[in-house]
């Protein structure tokens, strides 16, 4: 009798197994799949975006302005670089985040979106910005479309020192093993057949689509405990003055001349390929314009745009100390005042070339 019910056990047991495997397999093909639906769903991130827009303009969180990802710069990678299409030109806005978060993207309708376009970089200083604008001129044909395209190079203190590559700007590159990156020769895609590219872009997407909903959930946490989620938020005139006292930097005469190189390269790269480019200093606290290195980084990129005959607009005391996040970036205010100026830049280019139909009208330069 043991023999004869031994080998019926064992079949239900595998049978068993076998539904098992199944139905493990099912939920996790249909966790793929809802994950791979919501991380392409335009009404999730209209209402992810209204929402952290709404808690920027209650002065609870300084917005990300990243959509559906991780942060802005995989928003930048993985969604507007690999769609963009520069053939028709546009304005490009590219710097660090004083820049990237001057811009109420979110504002900037789907047919302007090809035409306008926010490519700043955080933690980024002008010889990295010249890397970034060399990979996109000679990987992406950035700059094909000659004087259509209009570069808007954002210039902020902070970039006239010397950036660790290791900091944030190279890591951010190799994330997802999309690209490779080395300080000297500049960024690299990762190559490969089209199939594992794809792969790649797919994997990454909804890893940086899960990395941000639990980074959305963890900054919830913290703002609803009272807690800052960055040391210098909401800081007043008089602390912001204090800080910056002590937050003297020495020896950055040497790595504000190197700087200052990148620069100058970056503006001559850009006009042998006959685009158009302007340098606009961005707003900066009043406790810093008096600091020895950002008081001669503005006089040197002054003399660099005078020397080389290229507009220069100088926004750096645009905002008053109330409209200032923290010690660098705006607040829901200054990035208005920010936002509309940069905008009437864009719309007076895009005019000249034809790309601004007269129902944009909001942002007509004054």
């Amino acid at each position: 009798m043991m023999n004869s019910a031994t080998p019926t056990a064992e079949l239900g047991l595998r049978r068993a197994q076998v539904r098992l495997s199944l139905i493990l397999l099912t939920v996790m093909a249909a966790t793929m799949l809802a994950v791979g639906v919501l991380s392409r769903s335009r009404w999730l991130e209209a209402r992810l975006v209204a929402l952290e827009v709404d808690r920027f303009r209650r002065n609870i969180e300084h917005c990300m302005n990243r959509g559906l990802y991780l942060e802005f710069e995989d928003r930048l990678l993985l969604r507007e670089i690999p769609r963009a299409d520069y053939s028709q030109g546009g304005v490009f806005f590219l710097g660090t985040s004083a820049l990237k978060w001057a811009l109420q993207t979110w504002e900037i309708t789907p047919d302007q979106r090809p035409y306008v376009a926010d490519y700043g970089i955080g933690a980024s200083d002008h010889r990295q910005q010249l890397q970034f604008i060399r990979f996109l001129a000679e990987q992406r044909g950035f700059l094909q479309a000659g004087a259509r395209t209009h570069l808007v190079l954002g210039a902020y203190w902070t970039m006239g020192m010397r950036a660790d590559p290791e900091s944030f700007f190279g890591p951010l590159w190799e994330r997802y093993g999309l690209y490779s990156y080395d300080p000297d020769r500049g960024i690299q895609s990762a190559g490969g057949p089209r199939w594992l590219a794809w792969l790649r872009e797919e994997r990454a997407r909804t890893a940086s689509f899960l990395a941000g909903l639990a980074n959305r959930t963890a900054r919830l946490a913290a703002t609803s405990a009272g807690l800052r989620l960055t040391p210098t938020e909401r800081i007043d005139a008089a602390k912001a003055r204090e800080r910056a006292r002590r937050q003297r930097i020495e020896g950055w005469q040497e790595p504000l001349a190197e700087q200052m190189a990148a620069l100058e390269s970056q503006i001559r790269y850009v006009r042998r390929h006959q685009a158009q480019v302007t340098v606009v200093l961005v707003p900066t606290r009043a406790a810093y314009r008096d600091q020895p290195l950002p008081r001669v980084y503005r006089q040197e990129v002054t003399r660099l745009c005078q020397r080389l005959a290229v507009p220069l607009v100088d926004l750096s005391e645009l905002l008053r100390e109330d409209e200032f996040w923290d010690m660098n970036h705006s607040n829901y205010a200054g990035i208005r005042k920010t936002h509309t100026v940069l905008m009437a830049m864009a719309s007076e280019h895009l005019r000249q070339v034809g790309l601004w139909p007269k129902r944009w009208s909001r942002y007509a330069a004054r």
